[in-house]
């Protein structure tokens, strides 16, 4: 049975993100990526026109993951608050997933950083519209005093970046990270629930 499609460009984007993670964007090759599935480089070029494609391809497949596991956090949260809470803990947790499957070494992180935000942005802006929706909500529910939904989502977004970084630099463990998130996102909310 020869794969679909579908499946044989899961399987390349896989490859790719596995050899972007460890090797950085510079030194990953097409060649590298086919050897990985046992195929020749020309097979890729019947998905993906060259490297900088097969890249954002991989970088918005995570995206797409991380917006999907984001929704149904939301779906399960009873209130603003928790949907915030979990939203956080799922994005934390799906990127240190991320980064211990893809074995992403801080070299390789350190070269791709500038790559992945500029082929992430648009996705960095929907989750970011997802925070400030939640947020946005709480305020019109009366349960979150705050004037600037927009600004708080860039708090939060920015905090998990930080821990994200934290994570990689080996300088925290997923454990250590969730009590951050907890400690956060209590001190942030202490500071904007509305009180009575």
């Amino acid at each position: 049975m020869s794969d679909s499609k579908p499946e044989k460009s899961d399987a390349i984007l896989e490859a790719a993100a596995r050899r972007f993670a460890c090797h950085g964007y510079r030194k990953t090759t097409l060649d590298d990526v086919a050897a990985e599935l046992g195929m020749v480089k020309s097979a890729i070029y019947r998905y993906f026109p060259n490297k900088e494609a097969l890249f954002k391809a991989a970088i918005d497949r995570l995206a797409y993951q991380l917006m999907e596991k984001s929704a149904m956090a939301l779906r399960r949260g009873r209130d603003a608050e928790e949907q915030l809470h979990l939203v956080m803990r799922t994005n934390f947790d799906f990127m240190a997933g991320i980064m211990q499957d893809l074995l992403m070494t801080l070299d390789a992180y350190h070269e791709l950083r500038p790559h992945i935000v500029r082929q992430s942005a648009k996705h960095q802006r929907s989750f970011m519209e997802l925070i400030e929706s939640v947020i946005e909500k709480g305020i019109g529910e009366g349960a979150i005093a705050c004037r600037d939904a927009s600004q708080l989502a860039r708090v939060l977004t920015l905090a998990l970046d930080n821990l994200h970084e934290e994570l990689l630099l080996r300088r925290l463990t997923v454990a250590d990270g969730h009590r951050h998130i907890d400690f956060l996102f209590d001190v942030i909310m202490n500071g904007i629930r509305r009180k009575g």
